[in-house]
């Protein structure tokens, strides 16, 4: 995810890529099958859902042609600024909750909401 980052912050890779990215290795971890993954990455990594769906629909279903994941978006738009900064608050307090979680699966965190982010 570091690495990942790393290319976004370096104009190497685009922020919906990015962040797709980042979104499938938190859910992945779980090494559920497909079905129930996010749930409980959001639990594991206190997060609340909503911010994983939220991030899940932003990088898979908004975005104009130059930026977008998918050819079939249901919203083909721009990101607004605000979504931008979003999805960049989200990606990095991800990548701190999968490093504190790798140091220390036992500890408590606070879980976070859509409050705790960036107005979208």
């Amino acid at each position: 995810m570091w690495v990942r980052w790393r290319a976004y912050r370096a104009d190497r890779e685009s922020l919906p890529s990015m962040a797709y990215f980042c979104l499938t290795v938190v859910e992945a971890s779980m090494g559920l099958p497909r079905q129930g993954q996010r749930s409980r990455a959001a639990t594991t990594y206190g997060l609340r859902p909503e911010v994983l769906k939220k991030l899940g629909d932003l990088v898979s279903e908004v975005g104009d042609v130059h930026e977008r994941r998918k050819q079939h978006a249901a919203n083909p738009r721009r990101y607004t600024s605000d979504e931008n900064e979003w999805m960049k608050a989200v990606v990095k307090k991800m990548i701190l909750r999968v490093g504190e979680w790798a140091h220390d699966p036992t500890q408590s965190v606070v879980v976070l909401t859509m409050n705790d982010f960036p107005r979208i």
